[in-house]
């Protein structure tokens, strides 16, 4: 029983000497239960570590998303994430609200192949008739065609829906005026003389 007493660890009794003996190589199953937790718990470690890693990236990529947010809107940089959020959602809200308002706008615009040059002055007389007050005026040029842009208010107490329609419907003769052919011979000969002379 001495011989044994080395393989086994110092607490280890006889009988129990007697049956790791009995099962075949003693110190060869000892060894390989304690080698299989090892291995698992080095695998539980690894896991562990790869999901911390992971987690880091997440938070590290969530914050880069915040800081771009902080950069966009017009905050300080020490705001928190739940106000943050709040002032993200209104001016989505806002741009969501100004986007229908464009759309609306959209409804007026009057497509034209004229940029005649009197064709101002006879859209400045049908808003001064309808008395409407020009609040900004945008002309822009591009390859020979020219987009006008009016944004005019009117009196609180037009109604307007009416107000938009008539309005629309005169920007319409107005535009269809200026183009017609009558029109149109009629310049080119004042400017065919002119370059005569």
């Amino acid at each position: 029983m001495q011989q044994f007493s080395d393989e086994f660890p110092n607490n280890t009794t006889s009988s129990e000497m007697e049956i790791y003996r009995s099962s075949g190589s003693c110190s060869a199953s000892f060894y390989t239960g304690l080698l299989n937790e090892t291995t698992e718990a080095k695998a539980l470690a690894a896991s562990r570590i790869h999901h911390k890693e992971a987690e880091k990236r997440r938070r590290e990529r969530i914050n880069s998303h915040l800081d771009r947010l902080r950069s966009i809107l017009p905050c300080t940089s020490k705001t928190d994430k739940a106000t943050l959020l709040s002032k993200v959602v209104q001016r989505v809200l806002e741009l969501k609200r100004q986007t229908s308002e464009l759309n609306e706008l959209d409804n007026l615009m009057i497509p034209s192949e004229n940029d005649e040059p009197d064709l101002f002055a006879d859209l400045n007389g049908v808003l001064s008739s309808l008395n409407l007050k020009t609040l900004r005026a945008e002309v822009s040029s591009l390859g020979g065609r020219i987009q006008s842009v009016f944004i005019v208010s009117a009196d609180s107490s037009v109604q307007s829906d009416e107000c938009a329609v008539f309005l629309r419907d005169a920007l319409k003769g107005v535009v269809q005026r200026s183009g017609s052919d009558e029109r149109l011979k009629r310049r080119r000969r004042v400017f065919d003389t002119a370059a005569e002379c």
